[in-house]
């Protein structure tokens, strides 16, 4: 991934548009989008299934995760606490 040489570095994710102010704002960019990638977003030639999915309860009701402020979005079963 390369920045811009200008005053605003601009990073496309896809087809995301993100201006970034700082290293510390990209750094936690990249590492929220990799966590989307590899753990939340199906892959079309894995057959639909996560590069590296955590582990789920499979009677779990299904709750939405967001990353990079709403732009993406995620799914997973996680367990109701008793």
């Amino acid at each position: 991934m390369q920045l811009c040489q200008t005053t605003r570095p601009v990073t496309r994710f896809g087809t995301l548009s993100i201006i970034f102010t700082s290293e510390a704002q990209l750094r936690l960019a990249v590492k929220e989008y990799l966590e989307y990638w590899n753990h939340y977003r199906p892959m079309q030639g894995l057959g639909g299934k996560m590069v590296k999915p955590y582990p789920q309860d499979m009677k779990a009701p299904i709750k939405e995760v967001s990353f990079l402020g709403g732009l993406l979005h995620g799914y997973c079963r996680e367990p109701v606490a008793a």
